[in-house]
């Protein structure tokens, strides 16, 4: 009866082993599939071989903050240009202003008054208000 005890006890331990090597491959197949994939994802914007070329990459944080921070230059270098070529279109407008009160007949003295004055061009010596400022445009 003692044999039969060693025999089972024996074929538990093997068996036991046995599951314990099988489970431990699995583990190491499992590891090793994780890294292949986050190497394939990181070698992806690199366009690897074998791998499709025209996906994009997966952003990253720092791709992400690099983007909005072009965003935010791309609208600012929009607006910036924006108001110098408002300021440009003002002096122009003040330039034929100057030119249209230049070839008006002179006005009486009380519809002189009743009207506001205009702008004068730089050129015929009047202040020419900049309605934008070098530093307001170099932001």
């Amino acid at each position: 009866m003692s044999q039969d005890y060693m025999m089972y006890m024996t074929s538990g331990a093997i068996a036991l082993t046995a599951l314990m090597i099988m489970t431990l491959a699995a583990l190491r197949g499992w590891r090793d599939w994780i890294a292949l994939k986050r190497a394939e994802m990181t070698e992806f914007g690199r366009h690897a071989p074998g791998m499709m070329t025209d996906m994009p990459a997966a952003p990253t944080a720092t791709n992400r903050i690099e983007i909005a921070d072009l965003r935010e230059r791309r609208e600012s270098m929009a607006n910036d240009a924006y108001l110098a070529e408002l300021q440009r279109l003002l002096l122009e407008l003040a330039d034929v202003q100057g030119k249209i009160d230049a070839a008006a007949p002179a006005r009486p003295a009380e519809a002189a008054q009743s009207v506001t004055p205009t702008l004068v061009p730089a050129e015929q010596g009047g202040p020419v208000p900049a309605p934008f400022s070098q530093q307001e445009l170099a932001r």
